[in-house]
């Protein structure tokens, strides 16, 4: 089934089941869950006073998607294609990890298995239409990690459309999170102390 294709097959099979099996939750919560942060943000948005207090980047987003509502008439419209968005890109980002597991030759079942668990994994479903900043960080975090899994596993020359992908996770985990700075730096200061330990070992 899914490691019968190729990576890009898998890549879109995996993410087509994975909107399919969010996509109710979508339509039951429409146009978004709005939680905690969102109400001061979007405060920010209406009154066009803007702090750093909550990640700009994500702060100005919404601000976007709020502004292509009010054009057409209907703000929760352009909140909720906000929240689709975020569904389609949660959703592409774990497809990418099943892809890369299939192209490096992982067993079918656990192909399988994982797409299931990414699908049907409640959180994963509010996670994705909840429009908050921690949804798109945590995407850029998965990019950032299997990025520096490949860095390290593969064996080929990091081809340049890979390295675009894993800069812009890094600007990712920086914007739209205030302490994604300080991530970066205890996991690089990690991987260095391993990268020496292995050189002198």
């Amino acid at each position: 089934f899914l490691t019968s294709c190729s990576a890009g097959k898998t890549f879109w099979i995996s993410w087509g089941v994975l909107v399919l099996c969010w996509f109710p939750a979508w339509l039951a919560y429409y146009p978004a869950i709005c939680s905690y942060d969102i109400p001061a943000q979007m405060g920010q948005v209406l009154t066009g006073e803007y702090n750093t207090h909550h990640p700009l980047a994500h702060t100005l987003l919404l601000q976007f998607f709020y502004s292509v509502g009010k054009g057409i008439g209907n703000v929760n419209l352009g909140i909720g294609f906000y929240a689709l968005m975020q569904l389609l890109v949660l959703a592409a980002s774990m497809a990418g990890i099943i892809a890369i597991m299939a192209k490096w030759k992982a067993k079918r079942l656990q192909i399988i298995l994982l797409t299931l668990y990414c699908a049907l994994l409640p959180v994963n479903a509010y996670m994705s239409i909840t429009t908050t900043k921690d949804v798109l960080f945590t995407v850029f975090v998965v990019w950032f990690f299997t990025g520096i899994y490949i860095y390290i596993n593969q064996e080929d020359k990091i081809k340049l459309s890979l390295r675009i992908p894993y800069f812009l996770s890094i600007v990712g985990v920086i914007l739209f999170r205030n302490n994604g700075k300080y991530a970066l730096a205890v996991t690089w200061g990690v991987l260095g102390i391993v990268l020496v330990w292995a050189l002198v070992k």
